[in-house]
């Protein structure tokens, strides 16, 4: 790029006028209508764990734009100089141009403005690689590297081959990619660069400001989970939880489904994938007269396309019909017609204990893919009262222990919530004394209309099950009250 097309970009951006809309201002910069425009720049949770060899390092840029009025606070316009320090020198830490380019022809991988995690596996789309497959691209997209800066500067000049950016929360612009031959902590800051240069947007009015960013921003580059050393890069977790209103009793025995979810990393899927899980689990329940049960007609280990799916530990949530989560060996069975893990143990024979072991033991299995919160199976309790449900962690069989294997064959201790309890509620009981009566109408009546307290917790309160407490539901307690109707029930 010549230099009078870098600094002629830099003049048109800074001549461009402030002029003063109607609506509200954004506090930070008077010049933003509406809510304040917001830049964010952070590490892409992937990437962020060192395996002993060189890595890069994503940077995703993006941009949350609220649009008021479409006609004048669209962006045009992106003017973004960042700087950036590494503490470890010998870590090499660079932009390398090869990862860091503008050009959607050549080399796609390493465009800027590629799709997320991969230009092959998109899970977070980019909108400017959106626009380009389209056949539209904004006319100037400037890209410099220089030592530790990097500078970047976008114009949609002709409107009618190209769209304004559009409103969103967190729309993916554009992703940095650092090149990092150790463990590190890397530093991102705005800056002054080129002199002339500081970080600004454009509105497509020809307004200019300076729009909120979460900068300066650090992030470390480390070796090991700090709780597993054998768990390479950010600790994988498994979390345990009741799942939505389920923990709500209407006086009736009924069943609790409490899924597992893992949150898995995958720095290097040649051998951060998950290849195998083994889950002991105990609980306890605070009232012998809940009958708190595992029971086995609730809880097999089936999976696509046989026997009854809507009590498969590995169901999608909140039932086979209606997905609302996605379970990964569900999803993984119906995709390749049956295909599963071969090894699936599920043992509740004893007592208070829960034993689960699944591994993948067939050449084409698909190993567990990375993500955040992926549903690994589903726990499902019968109740017949009120109780308090504690979940733990333990050592049954005496053998097995919580472990999580990857694809390099190493085991290791997953993070965990544990332990993790939930207590049973009483819809409509809004008093906490164990009693649907007369005093939990009062008592929303006066949460409702005389500024009295709300219901602990509030989801009690909503006996109508429509997600607000009203007065539907005291029209809902008067009528199981005095009027013969069903019991409160979700």
């Amino acid at each position: 790029m010549s230099k009078n097309l870098f600094f002629a970009t830099i003049a048109a951006l800074a001549t461009l006028a402030c002029s003063v809309p109607l609506w509200a201002q954004c506090p930070e910069d008077t010049c933003d209508p509406g809510i304040c425009d917001t830049m964010y720049v952070e590490a892409y949770d992937c990437d962020q764990g060192f395996t002993g060899e060189a890595k890069q390092v994503r940077v995703p840029i993006r941009i949350t734009n609220d649009i008021p009025d479409p006609t004048t606070d669209s962006l045009a316009a992106f003017q973004i100089p960042l700087c950036f320090t590494s503490t470890n020198p010998a870590a090499g830490c660079t932009l390398d141009p090869l990862h860091n380019h503008t050009s959607f022809l050549t080399n796609p991988d390493g465009c800027i403005f590629r799709h997320l995690p991969s230009w092959s596996d998109p899970q977070e789309h980019n909108w400017m690689a959106d626009l380009e497959a389209h056949g539209l691209v904004w006319n100037t997209m400037i890209l410099r590297i220089e030592d530790q800066h990097f500078w970047l500067t976008l114009l949609q000049g002709n409107a009618t081959e190209a769209p304004t950016f559009c409103g969103g929360s967190r729309v993916l612009l554009a992703t940095m990619t650092f090149t990092v031959d150790d463990t590190t902590t890397i530093c991102i800051d705005s800056c002054q660069w080129p002199p002339a240069g500081g970080l600004m947007f454009g509105r497509h009015d020809a307004v200019t400001f300076v729009p909120r960013h979460n900068l300066p921003h650090c992030f470390s580059v480390v070796a090991r989970c700090p709780e597993d050393t054998c768990d390479p890069g950010i600790c994988d977790t498994m979390y345990v939880e009741v799942y939505e209103r389920d923990w709500l009793f209407s006086g009736e025995a009924r069943n609790i489904r409490v899924p597992i979810f893992v949150t898995n990393d995958i720095p290097d899927p040649v051998i951060d994938s998950i290849s195998g899980m083994v889950i002991p689990l105990c609980y306890t329940s605070s009232n012998a007269a809940a009958n708190a049960t595992i029971p086995p007609a609730y809880n097999n280990t089936t999976l696509y396309p046989w026997g009854a799916l809507d009590n498969s530990i590995f169901r999608h949530m909140p039932d086979n019909a209606t997905e609302t989560y996605s379970n990964f060996l569900m999803s993984y069975s119906e995709a390749f017609m049956g295909w599963d893990w071969d090894t699936r143990i599920l043992d509740l024979s004893t007592g208070n204990n829960f034993w689960l072991s699944i591994h993948p033991t067939g050449t084409a299995d698909k190993n567990f893919p990375g993500g955040s919160r992926v549903l690994v199976a589903t726990i499902t309790f019968t109740l017949e009262d009120t109780t308090t449900i504690c979940l733990d962690s333990c050592f049954w069989p005496l053998t097995g222990q919580l472990l999580f294997s990857r694809g390099g064959a190493a085991t290791y201790f997953p993070r965990t919530n544990l332990p993790y309890c939930f207590t049973m509620a009483h819809l409509g009981d809004c008093t906490g004394d164990n009693l649907v009566d007369i005093g939990d109408v009062v008592f929303v009546i006066n949460y409702l209309f005389r500024n009295g307290a709300a219901p602990d917790p509030i989801e009690v309160g909503d006996v109508n099950c429509d997600g607000v407490v009203d007065v539907g539901d005291v029209v809902r307690l008067i009528g199981y009250l005095y009027k013969g109707e069903p019991p409160p029930s979700c």
